[in-house]
């Protein structure tokens, strides 16, 4: 069952939404096979995955959720959520902000992944647990004058990987920026902490990194349009950007405490738009 409601008030829309989602068969429990004293042998009990049982329990787990969010625009022509939002609004200042809270009750069967070395899928030892996960985020866009525009992302979350259960559920920070000034110079960046690596797989395998940095500079070549951010997603650019991530006993595998703390990469690039 899903419900919802956009309730439109001057430049405001709030938009609060609940479900509540439940299996009919729940997933299934890993039991180790075991031999009694008298030979019997039982085979246990393993978790489902989608190649060997479509009735897997995985993201259509039984779920208890609850999301709301305010959002202040007051130029609807650039409208806040299109994908493209961070080169077309208009406003001088258009928020939102918002968080969801989902129980899961039960747990999951075993996602899975890709293996290289066997060319094939292979499944994850367990499913996810039963869990109570939540986010809450905002995305901030100033246009203070027209030569210059401001973005800023912040959000504060509990959440699980997409596969491996090991090392439980995750509570991190994120806070990504961007500037651009005249239509031409572009910074951009990122500071998270305790968070997943930027690759699908490092949220799959549950890979986070106590600190991630990252710091980019560009410089537009072709534009010149004279609203901020008009031409700087579709433009010949030539920058430089700068990487850092610590590492743990949470990050990529082959992590030795003294030896190898962390990563770091400086990038200078050339993108030519055509």
């Amino acid at each position: 069952y899903e419900a919802g409601m956009m309730i439109n008030v001057g430049d405001f829309m709030i938009y609060p939404r609940v479900m509540y989602r439940d299996n009919l068969v729940h997933a299934n429990p890993r039991i180790d096979p075991t031999t009694s004293s008298g030979g019997i042998v039982n085979p246990g009990v393993s978790p489902r995955n989608r190649d060997n049982d479509p009735f897997a329990v995985l993201d259509n787990r039984e779920a208890r959720s609850a999301e709301v969010f305010v959002t202040y625009d007051p130029t609807g022509e650039s409208f806040f959520y299109d994908w493209d939002n961070d080169y077309k609004e208009d406003a001088r200042f258009a928020f939102n902000i918002g968080g969801n809270y989902t129980e899961y009750p039960t747990p999951t069967d075993s996602f899975q992944f890709f293996s290289p070395a066997f060319d094939q899928n292979l499944a994850f030892p367990n499913g996810l647990p039963a869990e109570d996960v939540w986010s809450v985020s905002s995305r901030m866009v100033f246009n203070p004058n027209t030569r210059a525009k401001y973005i800023l992302n912040i959000e504060r979350g509990f959440q699980q990987s997409t596969g491996e259960a090991d090392g439980g559920t995750r509570k991190f920070w994120e806070l990504e920026g961007k500037i651009v000034l005249n239509n031409k110079h572009i910074i951009q960046g990122h500071a998270k902490f305790d968070a997943f690596g930027p690759y699908d797989f490092q949220r799959q395998f549950n890979l986070t990194f106590p600190e991630q940095f990252y710091l980019d500079y560009s410089m537009i070549l072709d534009g010149s349009g004279d609203q901020p951010g008009e031409t700087y997603g579709t433009s010949t650019q030539i920058g430089i950007r700068g990487i850092y991530r610590s590492l743990d006993e949470n990050s990529e595998t082959g992590y030795v405490e003294g030896v190898n703390e962390y990563l770091y990469q400086t990038v200078f690039y050339f993108t030519y738009m055509f």
